[in-house]
């Protein structure tokens, strides 16, 4: 998933990180399914753009 010489992550925040899975799987390959992070009280997916940059795609769960 991440990468040491990622120069570039985007973040957004999202209302629900599975929702959001199911609308770009068909448009994108995502790196990671939608996981939870327990300790940051989050929800994530991981996937690239075409320059490669880094995309996460979160939802608060806390």
């Amino acid at each position: 998933m991440r990468n040491t010489s990622d120069r570039i992550a985007l973040i957004f925040k999202v209302d629900n990180v599975e929702e959001k899975y199911k609308e770009l799987k068909e448009k994108v390959e995502f790196i990671t399914k939608p996981t939870a992070q327990e300790r940051w009280e989050i929800k994530v997916a991981h996937f690239r753009d075409p320059d490669g940059s880094l995309i996460e795609i979160y939802e608060s769960i806390g």
